[in-house]
């Protein structure tokens, strides 16, 4: 008997081998599955990343698109007043030359208002003069006309 008691012994000696080879096997494929999960996982993590790091990338790079456009505006802005500021210069020089204008025209109209009325006072002369009989005296007479710069208009019609 002690021969079958032996058997009997290393039968279940092996029975629970083969258990603990079972379990063993278990336990690895658990720990592999849960290895494949944390690569899984990581590999979530890492592509998660790129696409935070993408929209990172995308935020800075339209922040400085917005710099650029604040500097085209402003850049804009200044070449605006500067040509409205030309503008009013332009229109400073416009006005006095309608100035200018206008006093020439006076002075012209008092010029031919006094050439008329020395024409009448020469034409009465005249008339005097015959009637005297005295020897015409001619005078010559030049006029000068001159904006208000200084500029020489003489021969110029307004």
């Amino acid at each position: 008997m002690s021969g079958l008691s032996s058997a009997m012994s290393a039968a279940q000696k092996v029975g629970m081998l083969e258990d603990t080879i079972e379990c063993l096997r278990c336990q690895l494929m658990e720990q592999e599955h849960r290895e494949r999960e944390k690569d899984n996982l990581r590999q979530e993590a890492l592509e998660l990343r790129r696409a935070y790091e993408d929209e990172l990338e995308g935020r800075v790079q339209a922040q400085q698109r917005a710099r650029r456009l604040e500097e085209q505006l402003r850049d804009a802005g200044l070449a605006m007043q500067a040509v409205q500021d030309e503008h009013a210069e332009a229109s400073s020089k416009l006005e006095a030359m309608g100035d200018n204008i206008a006093a020439l025209k006076d002075q012209v109209a008092r010029q031919q208002k006094a050439l008329k009325a020395a024409s009448s006072r020469a034409a009465g002369n005249a008339s005097v003069r015959q009637s005297l009989r005295l020897p015409s005296m001619r005078v010559p007479m030049q006029l000068s006309v001159a904006t208000m710069d200084g500029e020489d208009m003489t021969g110029v019609q307004v």
